[in-house]
């Protein structure tokens, strides 16, 4: 088996038309190369997952049901415990992935561990690119940046994975608070020195779903707390793991004072402050690098 497609499932039924129209467009380009399989966890007991059989058939969609509801990260755990694929993507039940995303991942990722693609964020109103030149996308597969500025990858719906590279660490025990799993994931991966690919074309989208902001930030700082504890617990750097609490502490309160966080945390501020210049623009572009 080449791929398995797997998405936690919770609750989820207005987003299922938009994510069986996706998963056919994408499987349609792959069908007759790749092998692969849909493994949909459902993490809502109480819901059932209704999908015509012609469907299921034809996406080789299987049904896991979780006999309680047991957070994202366990989902994500679950199925990849039932998968058989070689390359492993985690696809959101609201994630949108473009039609040549699953073959341009699959054509690219070659010898390395992870490949990761390029996409949108998609507001109410407009629409952005989530990595504006190609060297703001290479950040991506640089551990620095994870540790001083933030997790690069929206959602592990952009990227493809190689299963075997996925670390024990992760899989062996799931975080409680939803979040910060894949971030987890990507900074077990660099620290086992996995080999990260950035891939300059676009193969997802990322949705505005209107969620309360300043909750969102509540639940993402709990889990990032769990984060670090389960890090300390991993016996990843110390020298890293320092780096970490210093960017998640900065990201987390320098609004409120931001010269005490600062100047508290000034090598973090000027790693901020130079993505921020790079993915805008201001120092280097796609032209400027095709000549270089």
């Amino acid at each position: 088996m080449d791929i398995s497609i797997i998405t936690p499932y919770y609750k989820g039924s207005e987003f299922l038309t938009q994510y069986i129209n996706t998963l056919t467009l994408a499987i349609n380009n792959i069908k007759n190369i790749f092998s692969y399989e849909v493994i949909i966890i459902n993490d809502s007991p109480s819901e059932n997952i209704v999908i015509d059989e012609n469907i299921k058939k034809n996406l080789n969609i299987k049904i896991i049901n979780n006999k309680s509801n047991q957070g994202i990260h366990q989902a994500r755990i679950n199925g990849l415990n039932k998968s058989n694929g070689k390359f492993i993507l985690f696809l959101d039940q609201d994630d949108v992935i473009l039609e040549d995303s699953l073959k341009i991942l699959l054509d690219e990722i070659e010898n390395f561990d992870v490949c990761i693609g390029n996409g949108f964020y998609e507001f109410k109103n407009n629409s952005e690119r989530i990595f504006k030149n190609n060297m703001s996308g290479k950040f991506a597969t640089k551990k620095i940046f994870y540790l001083y500025v933030k997790n690069f990858i929206i959602s592990p719906g952009q990227c493809l994975i190689r299963k075997n590279a996925i670390p024990e660490k992760w899989s062996n025990k799931s975080l409680i608070n939803n979040g910060a799993d894949d971030y987890l994931l990507w900074l077990l991966m660099f620290e086992q020195k996995s080999k990260f690919k950035y891939v300059h074309k676009d193969v997802y989208i990322h949705k505005y779903t209107g969620e309360n902001l300043s909750i969102q930030k509540e639940k993402m700082f709990n889990s990032n707390k769990e984060l670090l504890d389960r890090l300390e617990q991993c016996n990843f750097s110390r020298k890293d793991l320092k780096k970490l609490k210093a960017s998640i502490n900065y990201k987390y309160f320098y609004k409120e004072h931001f010269i005490k966080e600062t100047f508290k945390h000034i090598i973090v501020f000027f790693y901020n402050v130079a993505y921020k210049l790079i993915w805008s623009g201001c120092v280097v572009t796609d032209k400027k690098l095709k000549k270089g």
